[in-house]
């Protein structure tokens, strides 16, 4: 079995404007229960993404009752999503293998590429997400996969130097 890329990504992209406020990209992110946000200029082209780790770094904790399990916070008007986002945004194309594309996530330290199509437009998004969705998929069909002993990891590791 080869994936591609383009077998396993989101096609829907949900993008927001570079001049956007922190709070309306909060709201879409949790509306759209989405972690990324391709961000684009007045032309509609994509000039960054921003994903929920850079909100975070934006989160202003508010005093006041806090529970457990949910924390008051805001954000500082002055900030729009281009201040936050990470640029430029990581792309794979369409016909990239998803064992490199998952290789490039766990090197980069990165949880999302867009997805380009062959006229190098962006086609969609590939995330972490869809990543475990897909080893979810393989472990349903055959559980075997599923049977590792702690001893075979070890010895993959002595020889190749990596836990395969």
């Amino acid at each position: 079995m080869h994936k591609i890329t383009s077998d396993i990504m989101s096609g829907k992209l949900v993008t927001i404007p570079h001049n956007s406020t922190l709070d309306e990209a909060y709201g879409k992110m949790r509306d759209k229960k989405i972690r990324h946000l391709p961000v684009v200029d007045d032309a509609g082209r994509i000039v960054g993404i921003l994903s929920d780790r850079d909100l975070q770094r934006a989160m202003i904790p508010v005093a006041g009752k806090v529970e457990f399990d949910e924390i008051d916070f805001k954000f500082d008007s002055k900030f729009k999503t281009q201040d936050f986002m990470s640029w430029p945004a990581k792309t794979v194309s369409e016909s990239t293998s998803v064992r490199d594309v998952a290789l490039m996530m766990l090197n980069e330290k990165v949880s999302a590429y867009l997805v380009m199509g062959q006229d190098h437009n962006p086609i969609g998004i590939v995330t972490t997400d869809d990543m475990l969705k897909l080893l979810i998929s393989l472990l349903d069909k055959d559980p075997s996969r599923l049977r590792l002993t702690m001893g075979s990891m070890f010895d993959d590791y002595a020889q190749t130097g990596s836990f395969s």
